[in-house]
């Protein structure tokens, strides 16, 4: 009997050592994890009712987005609010309180005007309300005015 409770005690004492001799212990470092929250953007989506008054709807969709101009452009497009193939060549704000957006050449070409309208309408909102303090946005086309 001693022989089986020698046995037995020599075998856990063996069980502990090769427990030991595993992979050593890692010291306790703490990760923290920071992520920005994604930006957001009030997208102003215009709707022209029916003749004779074609009146402008507004409708809001809050997107994510990068924070830049060119991004507010194509959210619009993904909603529909820009004809497909749409963006934004470059952007000036005024210190006057004025914007001046050159969009591409195939920004309103060939539509009719309630079609500019809405797309003038959805784009105008859209960057007044994201750059506060707007009381005017131009368009041009590649440099060139817009009629």
């Amino acid at each position: 009997m001693k022989k089986l409770f020698a046995s037995i005690a020599l075998f856990a004492a063996l069980a502990l050592v090769l427990a030991a001799c595993g992979t050593p212990a890692q010291p306790y470092t703490e990760t923290t994890i920071t992520t920005e929250p994604p930006q957001q953007v009030a997208l102003h989506i215009a709707t022209i009712g029916d003749a004779p008054f074609y009146s402008v709807y507004m409708d809001t969709v809050y997107a994510d987005f990068d924070g830049t101009p060119e991004d507010i452009v194509r959210l619009l497009v993904e909603h529909g609010a820009l004809p497909q193939g749409t963006h934004l060549l470059g952007y000036t704000l005024h210190g006057d309180g004025t914007a001046t957006l050159d969009m591409n050449e195939g920004f309103m070409a060939e539509q009719d005007d309630a079609t500019r309208q809405q797309q003038s309408a959805s784009l105008g909102a859209t960057f007044s309300a994201h750059f506060g303090g707007l009381t005017s946005v131009y368009f041009t086309a590649a440099g060139e005015s817009i009629d």
